[in-house]
């Protein structure tokens, strides 16, 4: 018999302020429990009150023509059944989830036991046309959780966040054309407001392999505009527990957001084709001038073979890297400014060097700093599909990705 939680159960953990597992990556999420559905889709729907028995169409939700999104009211679970739901431009173009309010937040799930998945497949990528900007899955509005479901071939975006105190939790996200997660500012755009594109949590997905390698027009960049995680904008989001790998820009990159935390995720192989970055967490990105690209915090990641540099500065201000694991960057497993802070972290085998750039602010107890000397020996798993991968054998200070595992053996 599955476990299930009931959407009050939701609501609490939905206003959780901090993470506490010592788990690394993507973990397990409850389906909330079927009785809680209030209306349900299926992409061979064609009843028009949404029940169980007559669900509705996937069309019912789509931005121009669907009945469904001015019905749903805070508080309301809507469950997808399992099948996929085919974006094309004369079918469902756009859909903007209807969000809730804080303490009831609208949940969309796919049904307990089924996997819901969205397609953009059948919307034309070419040059000389604009169709590829159709195919979106937005949360525009605030309060909304998307849980469980797989959003593939986008082409743009997987899921846009453009909304305050949302979640996407347990999906998987892939071969999407630009970002597979975006979250930016759409009232004020690169801004330090908190109007929109804020206090989102994005936590336990597995999202890989989202690329524009050989795409050059519109938002595309041959590879340079494809991240696992794009944060473009935005104050105090939240990346936790998410398997990032096999994206052709960057794994998780925080650009122009304001004190975004990227935490406990696996972060492997990113940078694709001739333009891909391939950092495995880049954070922050604007010139010394604008206040923009600050305060973001990378702790508790393990970052692994990602094409450039394991965990980079980039253009961040006032960054905080702490308790992170970097292994076989192509480049430096770190870099810093004058204003970072760098503790407590593990460089294994990295080709340019454990730390580059400059000389941070505060710079201490890293492996390097230690005369802590790694081999493959010395690490329980060099797998890194493995739950035990890099984590230390035996070791005595509280230093990398698993340091709180460390501490309690």
């Amino acid at each position: 018999m599955g476990l299930f939680i009931t959407a009050v159960v939701m609501v609490y953990l939905y206003l959780q302020k901090s993470e506490t597992s010592p788990f690394i990556g993507a973990r397990e999420v409850l389906d909330i429990a079927k009785s809680e559905g209030k209306f349900f889709i299926s992409p061979d729907g064609n009843g028009t009150e949404c029940t169980k028995s007559m669900p509705c169409g996937f069309e019912s939700l789509d931005l121009f023509k669907g009945f469904l999104k001015n019905r749903i009211e805070p508080g309301d679970v809507i469950f997808f059944r399992k099948g996929t739901y085919h974006y094309s431009l004369d079918g469902v173009k756009r859909v903007y989830l209807t969000g809730g309010s804080k303490a009831k937040p609208v949940i969309y799930q796919s049904y307990p036991g089924e996997v819901a998945v969205f397609d953009g497949s059948q919307i034309s990528l070419v040059s000389n046309k604009e169709d590829w900007r159709e195919g979106r899955l937005e949360l525009r509005d605030n309060h909304i959780i998307l849980r469980k479901v797989e959003v593939q071939n986008m082409p743009q975006h997987g899921v846009t966040i453009y909304g305050n105190h949302n979640i996407v939790e347990g999906c998987k996200i892939h071969d999407n054309h630009l970002s597979g997660v975006a979250i930016a500012n759409l009232v004020d755009g690169y801004s330090v407001k908190d109007t929109a594109g804020s206090y989102n949590i994005v936590r336990d997905n597995i999202i890989y392999a989202n690329s524009d390698v050989g795409l050059n027009h519109g938002n595309y960049g041959n590879g340079d505009n494809a991240d696992g995680i794009s944060i473009m904008s935005g104050v105090s989001n939240r990346i936790s527990h998410n398997f990032v790998y096999g994206n052709s820009d960057d794994g998780v990159d925080t650009w122009k957001s304001m004190n975004t935390l990227v935490e406990f995720n696996r972060v492997h192989g990113n940078g694709k084709g001739a333009k891909g970055n391939g950092n495995g967490i880049k954070l922050g990105g604007d010139t010394k001038e604008s206040p923009l690209g600050a305060n973001a915090i990378a702790q508790f990641n393990i970052c692994s073979f990602n094409k450039h540099i394991g965990i980079n500065i980039n253009a961040g201000k006032n960054v905080i890297m702490v308790n992170n694991t970097v292994y076989a960057s192509e480049d430096y497993g770190f870099t810093v400014e004058e204003d970072t802070i760098i503790k407590n972290n593990i460089s294994f085998k990295n080709k340019a060097g454990n730390v580059g750039w400059a000389e941070a602010k505060e710079q201490k107890d890293n492996s390097w700093q230690l005369g802590v000397t790694f081999s493959e020996s010395d690490f329980v798993s060099l797998d890194y599909t493995s739950k035990k991968f890099l984590q230390p054998v035996n070791i005595t200070y509280p230093i990398g990705a698993y340091a709180d595992v460390n501490r309690s053996n």
